[in-house]
């Protein structure tokens, strides 16, 4: 006997985090490097058991509307350079270099520049009626010329694509906090160690120590509720690359935050602080680091050797 029944749609509702994650072309890894957040975060809000935040999706629905306007004007121009004798020919599309990629804030992302790509050529073929109207991605440059000129429109048009933005927040901690991060990485017990060791991504050769959050060196604003502190699935992270002197000196006289708190929502800058996050002072904060490093691994060699066992 045939069933009545209807059959199982073939693929299940969008969340409103799928639809933009999946309108810039981000993969689940891609995503949470862009919104500075866990992955299994990211496959909570894909999946709707948890809401993105609204300012994450704002944010992302913003950027999506901008960058289909965007696609809109690039097309048009890319139309005008590619007519000869009043004929559309080939078009080519530079793709970013790694240096633009940084400089311009562009996502380290394929999936991005296909999407981007693919709004580009429906708005310079869809709209003409000529069959050998093809847009092809072409070889990075670093110098900027009539293929990849889009990227200069990007940066004229305020396209920053950071969310992962700290907003001067920064997780302020005493003193204890340099035992606890000592006697954590002489252990090993708890620490967490990914390398980026792709050498077609920005972040290239980068060693990612993540510990998990203890909240007895939290510094405790007065603003903050007991729900605020029971912060879960939390860690600090040091980031350092694996080339550098083997004294961890950069670290110590570098510009850089080496020590971030990774929440679920995104990541905050650690500063050491006393009286409050604004007498914070990174310097001070990354000479200790360097100490606890050197004091713990004696060498930065030392370290990649234990990160890489």
């Amino acid at each position: 006997m045939r069933s009545n029944s209807m059959p199982a749609y073939p693929f299940e509702l969008p969340t409103e985090a799928s639809a933009v994650i999946s309108r810039l072309g981000f993969s689940s890894k891609e995503a949470a490097a862009h919104y500075c957040v866990r992955a299994s975060t990211v496959t909570k809000w894909l999946s709707g058991e948890m809401i993105m935040p609204d300012r994450l999706l704002s944010q992302s629905r913003c950027n999506i509307s901008a960058m289909s306007e965007l696609a809109r004007a690039v097309a048009n121009e890319y139309r005008n350079v590619a007519t000869i004798d009043g004929q559309t020919a080939m078009q080519y599309i530079g793709l970013p270099s790694l240096e633009q990629l940084r400089r311009a804030s562009l996502p380290v992302s394929k999936g991005f520049f296909d999407n981007f790509f693919a709004d580009v050529a429906a708005h310079a073929c869809g709209s003409i009626d000529d069959d050998y109207c093809h847009v092809m991605p072409c070889e990075p440059s670093d110098e900027l010329n009539e293929t990849n000129f889009w990227i200069a429109r990007f940066v004229e048009r305020g396209l920053q694509l950071e969310t992962c933005k700290i907003d001067e927040e920064a997780v302020g901690f005493d003193m204890e906090f340099y035992a606890f991060l000592k006697a954590e990485l002489s252990s090993w017990s708890n620490a967490s160690i990914s390398i980026s060791n792709d050498n077609s991504v920005v972040n290239w050769g980068e060693i990612y120590i993540d510990i998990p959050y203890v909240p007895d060196w939290y510094y405790v604003d007065e603003t903050m509720s007991d729900a605020d502190m029971a912060l879960i699935e939390t860690s600090v992270r040091i980031t350092l690359t694996e080339n550098g002197p083997q004294d961890f000196s950069d670290i110590a006289t570098g510009q850089t935050v080496y020590i971030e708190f990774v929440e679920d929502d995104f990541i905050r800058v650690m500063l050491e602080s006393h009286e409050h996050e604004m007498d914070a002072d990174l310097n001070a904060t990354n000479e200790n680091l360097a100490q606890v490093l050197k004091s713990v691994f004696g060498t930065r060699q030392t370290l990649i050797d234990k990160v890489n066992r």
